[in-house]
């Protein structure tokens, strides 16, 4: 399988988003159909680099295989503070971010604008 890197921003309400980890879940429903998991933990100045988590081992590494994914954000991880976001980025068949990842990406392709309300 075939993983090309993803990065970005994650901002909330317009700031830096950070100690929370953001999720690509593949889309089915646009031909996704890896069974991977492509997470991202945020630094203190709301960046991210994907790594996925395959069920085979050898097929994980840094970034994340080209399709289309809805975008959500997994929050309440042990040592996480609790983050106030709008519900529907936290449920991947409701959340209103799909990206389709790419081999050429341009700038700013996969940054993420997450709000409260």
């Amino acid at each position: 399988m075939k993983l090309v890197p993803v990065s970005g921003t994650a901002t909330l309400d317009g700031k830096p988003l950070s100690q929370c980890t953001v999720a690509f879940n593949a889309d089915t429903a646009k031909g996704n159909q890896h069974t991977v998991s492509c997470v991202g933990r945020l630094d203190g100045s709301g960046q991210f680099q994907l790594k996925t988590i395959a069920v085979r081992g050898n097929e994980g590494g840094p970034g994340a295989p080209p399709g289309w994914y809805k975008v959500t954000l997994m929050t309440g991880l042990p040592g996480d503070p609790e983050i106030k976001v709008k519900p529907v980025f936290l449920d991947a068949n409701k959340t209103p971010i799909e990206l389709e990842v790419v081999e050429n990406p341009g700038p700013g392709r996969y940054d993420l604008k997450f709000t409260t309300k």
